[in-house]
């Protein structure tokens, strides 16, 4: 299958890659292994990103949901509600938070730990694709 996306960490040093045979990995930028592989997904994983401080990752799929891993690999919380699927999701810069977008025409803000929907943003006429946080990690 092919890949959907792939992004480095932010220091560089790590790739995370989402692809069609509905996984999610992990690799190394210098050596090229793949460290972590995140099986869960019933279909396609359309997206995934790091959050900030690398702690978790964040899946899309067209399973229609989206799910928070562990870096250790471990699915914490998987985001239902979507009619369609999950095109891509993303972090609030504090980690709080996350959006998704979806093939449903709609984006839905969710309680990261949670998995509280708080929001859906609907008036779309056709598929959301893409979300992007612009901000920076919170300076402890």
């Amino acid at each position: 299958g092919w890949v959907n996306t792939a992004f480095f960490s932010l220091d560089g040093n790590l790739v995370l890659s989402a692809a069609a045979d509905k996984t999610a990995k992990i690799w190394c930028a210098h050596t090229g292994y793949c460290l972590k592989t995140f099986e869960g997904h019933y279909a396609y994983v359309r997206s995934a990103v790091f959050s900030l401080k690398q702690e978790y990752v964040l899946t899309a799929s067209s399973d229609w949901t989206a799910k928070l891993w562990s870096i250790a690999g471990d699915c914490i919380q998987t985001y239902r509600g979507h009619a369609q699927w999950v095109n891509m999701a993303n972090f609030a810069a504090n980690e709080e938070k996350i959006v998704t977008c979806s093939r449903d025409c709609t984006a839905r803000l969710w309680m990261t730990h949670s998995g509280d929907c708080l929001r859906v943003f609907e008036g779309h006429k056709d598929f959301v694709m893409c979300s992007l946080v612009i901000g920076s990690a919170p300076r402890e």
